[in-house]
């Protein structure tokens, strides 16, 4: 069962460079101009993709995350360098989620960072 998350920055330039980012990744098993697909090999689930990106406007991205995942959302957090942005469920503004509950890593901590 997916889940579904809507991204929003604060710019376009934003999204434009997340995208181009996990396009060149190692994640990346498949992007053309709307999507980019991404599969975490370690886990070895049989979906062709386990988290999906698209552009929802200029300034948000659509994201659906198949599975958990540490290494994709390592990545995304990763490529996000530190950007700001918003992570709501279902795109609803007041479901606020942190970037590892949509890759459905509950109780994850990082030291020295608030998730």
């Amino acid at each position: 069962m997916s889940h579904e998350y809507r991204l929003v920055f604060p710019n376009v330039l934003t999204a434009r460079c997340l995208m181009s980012a996990l396009r060149v990744s190692e994640y990346c098993v498949r992007a053309d101009q709307e999507f980019v697909y991404l599969k975490d090999c370690v886990s070895k689930t049989e979906a062709n993709y386990d988290a999906r990106l698209s552009y929802d406007d200029q300034n948000s991205l659509w994201l659906e995350v198949n599975f958990k995942s540490l290494a994709l959302y390592d990545l995304v957090r990763t490529a996000l360098d530190n950007e700001p942005y918003r992570c709501l469920s279902d795109g609803e503004i007041n479901e606020e989620v942190a970037l590892s509950e949509a890759f459905q890593l509950r109780n994850l901590h990082i030291p020295g960072q608030e998730i």
